[in-house]
């Protein structure tokens, strides 16, 4: 697999947690997965990680 060799790293890694937090989406409503606390802090780790990677630079102003 060479797909994402030309993607930047922030682009790839935003790619990544989209892909786990579609996989939990799929499980938790899907297949009737039990969502759990773990659950929760996992997502909001995920989407601060997300956040972080795609904010604009903020040292540049």
């Amino acid at each position: 697999m060479c797909g994402l060799r030309g993607v930047p790293s922030q682009q790839a890694g935003v790619f990544t947690l989209t892909l786990l937090l579609a996989v939990a989406a799929v499980g938790i409503g899907w297949l009737g997965e039990a969502a759990t606390l773990q659950h929760g802090v996992a997502l909001v780790a995920a989407l601060v990680g997300v956040y972080l990677a795609t904010r604009p630079d903020v040292a540049s102003h």
